[in-house]
């Protein structure tokens, strides 16, 4: 009982801190339902009995919610707003429209750099072939990690830009499955294969990653450009930046 009360109020307060958990959710009726699948009491009988504590905990997200964020019921347009700034594919900003595939390959690339700044791909990849060995031994426990993973990418995948910033929650799930699925591929494969795999897609991340920071030190137009600034534009200048979308 308690387990279900502490979920839902904690389910709230994490949507009151930052609305990209609402996703989340999703896994307390999945955890639910697995627990009555695993004891085999699905059915539609004693449905209240069954199933009253999963109804008290959906009703204390949105009571804590509002609890943490108050101003949804004192100016719900503001709310409104707030959600709407970037769930929608038609960006008012540019007039075009971004192709949902488009997004799928950008949330793909995300995932291999785990953010959105250029950044060596080999350990991504390797966590992506774990991904998908996890399933070599489906489990229904898996549903309590893809389920709030696949919520999570449908809202995501919606927005104009879904930057690397939107997915930093749902990394830990990613890596949390790729990791599984590395240790069933190392349960299956010779050991060495395992071990020169990871030192392989390690060493690669490391030089890539080393030869990126080296380039920051080499001249090039952006250290001419911060000479050049340093030199003609007075101490404590202010600047007006314009932070849309789509701005250069």
């Amino acid at each position: 009982k308690k387990s279900y009360l502490f979920a839902g109020i904690f389910m709230g307060l994490a949507v009151s801190t930052r609305y990209h958990a609402a996703p989340f959710g999703i896994v307390i009726p999945t955890a639910h339902f697995l627990r009555l699948y695993s004891k085999g009491e699905l059915g539609f009988s004693d449905l209240w009995d069954r199933n009253k504590w999963l109804i008290a905990a959906l009703f204390l997200i949105p009571v804590f919610f509002v609890v943490g964020t108050p101003y949804a019921l004192i100016a719900p347009h503001e709310l409104w707003r707030d959600f709407g700034g970037n769930i929608a594919i038609y960006s008012s900003l540019t007039g075009e429209e971004r192709s949902i595939f488009k997004n799928v390959a950008i949330l793909f690339d995300r995932f291999l750099t785990f953010g959105d700044v250029p950044a060596p791909k080999m350990v991504g990849g390797l966590c992506l072939i774990g991904f998908f060995a996890s399933f070599l031994r489906w489990q229904a426990k898996h549903l309590l990690i893809l389920a709030p993973l696949a919520a999570y990418l449908v809202i995501v995948g919606g927005y104009h830009n879904p930057a690397g910033g939107y997915l930093i929650q749902i990394f830990p799930l990613f890596i949390l499955l790729s990791v599984h699925g590395i240790l069933e591929i190392g349960s299956r494969w010779p050991r060495m294969i395992l071990t020169g795999m990871m030192t392989f897609a390690v060493s690669w991340n490391a030089c890539e990653g080393a030869a990126m920071a080296y380039s920051f030190t080499v001249e090039d137009t952006r250290t001419a450009a911060l000479t050049w600034i340093e030199k003609n534009i007075p101490q404590g200048s202010r600047f007006l930046i314009d932070m849309k979308v789509t701005a250069p």
